[in-house]
């Protein structure tokens, strides 16, 4: 009895192969469809720049949020490393599923022309915001902004039906916040801002 009994315990602690392999070509493709929309970064600016199997032995593929529980669990997948300019982000895929497990913005814009290019998009996302919410500007906080290189001139914001010059254009993500709620713009480095994301992720 205590045999049987101390060989169900170890079985229940080793994982379990549940989940199908996944292609290497599927994996990279899965990752920056993931990354591109949590990451709010244009797909195709991004780059590949390692794609690693790799057996994960948790149902979180090895990155499961804190709080969150995982079951023990083999999955055939592939950590996959992104990069868009300054940007790089850690994808864990596996199981028809991709977590961004780490992301590392570009540097704070801090100072130079760059800062003044920032300031100018933030006042001008700022004003269009209060506009819509009828508040005053000094009431809208400023989350953060961070230079962005959108692929075209929607500036990662294509509204439907409409075409675009595709041309590289740089500017920002802006995310601003009233009362609770976050709010996205995206903008060029002159006078355009586009209101994009009502409730961005955090």
């Amino acid at each position: 009895m205590r045999i049987t009994m101390a060989f169900l315990l170890s079985a229940a602690a080793v994982p379990t192969l549940m989940a199908a392999a996944i292609d290497r070509e599927t994996a990279v493709k899965l990752a920056i469809e993931t990354a591109s929309r949590e990451l709010n970064v244009p797909a195709a600016t991004m780059k590949v720049r390692s794609v690693e199997a790799v057996e994960w032995r948790d149902s979180g593929l090895g990155c499961a949020p804190k709080g969150t529980a995982s079951r023990p669990q083999l999955i055939q997948g592939f950590s996959v490393t992104l990069t868009s300019g300054a940007d790089r982000a850690s994808v864990h895929v596996g199981d028809g599923r991709a977590i961004v497990c780490s992301h590392t913005a570009s540097a704070k814009v801090s100072s130079g022309p760059l800062a003044l290019a920032a300031a100018k998009a933030i006042e001008l996302a700022r004003a269009d915001l209060a506009s819509r919410l009828n508040v005053a500007p000094r009431e809208i906080s400023v989350d953060r902004a961070r230079p962005t290189t959108w692929p075209d001139e929607s500036l990662g914001c294509p509204e439907p039906g409409k075409s675009y010059a595709e041309r590289v254009v740089p500017g920002f993500t802006i995310d601003l916040a009233h009362a609770k709620t976050r709010y996205r713009y995206h903008s060029d480095m002159s006078t355009r801002v586009v209101r994009c994301d009502q409730s961005p992720p955090r």
